[in-house]
């Protein structure tokens, strides 16, 4: 963490709850929680500095994640989280994780990178295509899907409110 001139303050490891190295990426939400996606401990959700030390919720397979691995974090509108891992996706915000696999509407498997669609929904790619979660739902556009053996793993919504998708072999849609 550091200060807002960029002065280092303090590294936050183990010591202070979170216990993974290898993050993947990292996301504020509506309540000034910052989320943190790991390579084998899930997400951390920290929670700032509280009585004297810093605060790391952290959530796994045993919290009703689909697995330890987190590649992407997205927050909507109405402030629901949805985590990207390896076999699909999970929407924190209920009392219940919600999950949405290949099969139950999601295109494909690999979610990968978020980013917000300036309607309260997400952008993200899968080895199925470009993809949007809104209202609960997802949905892919049409003609996005790569090859079998290729996966969306970067989406960037543009100023103007354009959506671009880049496979790893296919290009940039």
């Amino acid at each position: 963490r550091a200060d807002a001139a960029g002065a280092a303050l303090a590294c936050l490891g183990a010591a202070d709850g979170y216990s993974d190295e290898r993050t993947y990426a990292l996301l504020p939400d509506h309540e000034g929680g910052l989320w943190l996606a790991t390579h084998t401990s899930g997400v951390f959700r920290y929670t700032g500095f509280h009585g004297g030390r810093d605060r790391f919720v952290t959530y796994g397979p045993e919290s009703g994640l689909l697995d330890s691995n987190v590649w992407g974090i997205g927050v909507t509108g109405s402030g629901d989280v949805l985590l990207a891992q390896g076999p699909g996706l999970t929407r924190l915000g209920t009392s219940t994780p919600v999950h949405y696999l290949p099969g139950d509407g999601l295109p494909g498997r690999l979610p990968t990178q978020m980013v917000a669609d300036g309607e309260g929904g997400l952008w993200f790619g899968t080895k199925g295509g470009l993809s949007r979660y809104r209202d609960g739902r997802v949905t892919v556009v049409p003609g996005t899907a790569p090859a079998s053996d290729d996966v969306i793993n970067a989406v960037l919504r543009a100023s103007d409110g354009r959506v671009y998708a880049a496979a790893s072999r296919a290009g940039l849609h």
